[in-house]
């Protein structure tokens, strides 16, 4: 029953669409959302009359509140309302006597389908109806959007539940079915822990604490039991769900079933460890092959450079001993006895040549090559010093680009190596041409390049590979004189020092070699 007969200031506050009128339909009072409905703005509505809003049923419901009036029992009448905007909207209508109030009067309900009104009388006599509306559109296109929702959740693969704060299961869709194994039946009423590992359980009352606090959860990847006790993977989306007062009494979960994505991740988590302990046990086996070879290679040359010391005492006895035959027993030889003895001399001399290069080659490797900031001028001007006479006979002409850059570099190894690149520059010249030799640097930053041009016979691009290799003495398919250790010399060299060396070259027109070694500047 009602308390007090409602006033214009309790209309206001009604949520829904609602008007007090006259037992005549004036409407004393109405709302916003009754305005918004009827298309008036506030004053227009309260000077309207209900019946004049009505584009039809207007004498229905004029009869409708009498018959209720008069008879108690509920009537029923077909009502059109149309408001400022000449949009009729069309509502079933019906009033019966529900209580009464606090006078004993008899309080009737109005319904425009879901609109519904009360009517209030004191000793007697009607004072006023109040009358409350609904949106009844808003209501069906709300129904029919929970339908469709209704429709999807039970459609859906994944599974959709919802739950108490408590963590009792609510409802419970087919995809839920699928995955764990239960009816909705068997688990509706139950905790949520019947699908929780007993180690995880600690993990649901940390889920319902944050519910509580209205958190949200996505994308929670964890692991739960189906009904025949099988672990699977889910990832879990949690929201808080609210009543109409904004409270929190529950909540929707959302799981999909991950495993099989967890194991080809485990699967490949796997193989890539296995890969790993492949690829350390590869590179230690490496490691220990190179650090063999490695020590082998230097056995070798220390068994190289033994050889070559030993074999230089005997090679200088030929040498020494054929001067001696040529000098003292030449004369009583003929022609053919002193060509032999040439060929002897030379034959010794070269060796010795080559077992000279074999020493320095493997000295390379065994002694300290200490390294200090020099001027390259001054080392260039020293490895041309032995090709003076050379150079003179033949016109050669030296090209020094001046100021050279200072390198970090062994004085006496970096000497060698210009001694071999000029000597090398000298060498290989194309017939009928005036050697030329062009010496110049580059900075590079942390490093000096030095060039050494010349304007000599060139290499072919398929035998610039080999031409830093011990013993090479081909060049462009032609074999020239020496030991073929000049390059390979150069190269372990540079490589002793910090450097490196490379070159570029054209057939018939000339080649360039350079040599990279850290760069000698103050800091």
């Amino acid at each position: 029953m009602l308390e007090a007969v409602p006033s214009e200031d309790v209309v206001e506050f009604l949520p829904e669409p609602a008007i007090l009128t006259s037992e005549q339909g004036r409407i004393v009072a109405a709302n916003r959302a009754f305005c918004q409905l009827a298309g008036l703005s506030h004053t227009e509505c309260e000077d309207a009359n209900l019946f004049n809003l009505c584009s039809s049923g207007t004498e229905g419901l004029s009869a409708l509140f009498e018959r209720a009036a008069r008879t108690r029992q509920i009537q029923k009448a077909s009502i059109g309302l149309q408001g400022k905007n000449r949009a009729t909207q069309f509502f079933e209508a019906e009033a019966g006597q529900i209580a009464r109030d606090d006078t004993g009067c008899p309080v009737f309900m109005v319904r425009f389908w879901n609109v519904s009104g009360q009517r209030l009388e004191a000793s007697g006599a009607v004072l006023r109806w109040l009358s409350t509306c609904a949106d009844v559109e808003g209501l069906r296109r709300a129904e029919e959007a929970q339908a469709w929702l209704a429709a999807i959740v039970e459609s859906s693969d994944d599974a959709i539940l919802s739950k108490t704060l408590d963590g009792i299961i609510t409802s419970w869709n087919r995809g839920a079915e699928r995955i764990f194994g239960y009816k909705a039946e068997e688990v509706i009423g139950k905790s949520i822990t019947i699908l929780i590992p007993p180690n995880l359980v600690d993990e649901e009352t940390d889920i319902l604490r944050r519910l509580r606090q209205g958190r949200r959860i996505e994308h929670y990847e964890t692991t739960r039991l189906r009904k025949d006790g099988r672990a699977i993977d889910l990832s879990l989306s949690i929201s808080p769900v609210r009543d109409r007062h904004n409270r929190i009494v529950g909540a929707s979960k959302i799981a999909r079933d991950i495993t099989q994505r967890k194991e080809a991740e485990r699967a490949l988590a796997e193989t890539k460890a296995q890969l790993q302990a492949y690829a350390g046990d590869l590179e230690r086996r490496v490691l220990e092959r190179t650090a063999k070879l490695q020590e082998t290679v230097r056995s070798l040359d220390g068994f190289c450079y033994t050889l070559a010391h030993d074999l230089r005492a005997p090679v200088r006895a030929m040498i020494g001993f054929s001067a001696e035959l040529s000098e003292q027993y030449g004369a009583t030889l003929d022609e053919t006895g002193r060509d032999y003895l040439a060929r002897i001399k030379t034959a010794a001399q070269r060796m010795d040549r080559l077992i000279l290069d074999l020493l320095e080659y493997g000295r390379l490797d065994t002694l300290e090559v200490p390294t200090v900031p020099i001027d390259l001028a001054d080392i260039v001007q020293r490895a041309l010093l032995p090709f003076e006479a050379d150079i003179k006979s033949r016109s050669a002409r030296i090209n020094l680009a001046v100021p050279l850059h200072r390198v970090t570099a062994n004085p006496i190894v970096l000497e060698q190596i210009f001694s071999n690149l000029i000597g090398n520059a000298l060498k290989f010249t194309r017939p009928g041409t005036v050697p030329e030799v062009a010496i110049s640097s580059e900075d590079r930053g942390d490093v000096i390049r030095v060039w050494v041009r010349d304007n000599g016979i060139g290499i072919k691009a398929s035998h610039l590979g080999k031409l830093f290799q011990p013993f090479s003495r081909l060049v462009n398919g032609t074999e020239y004189p020496g030991t073929g250790m000049g390059l390979a010399i150069v190269r372990k060299a540079a490589q002793r020092m910090g450097g490196r060396v490379g070159i570029e070259s054209e057939y018939g027109k000339g080649s360039g070699f350079w040599v990279e070694l850290p760069s000698g500047r103050s800091p």
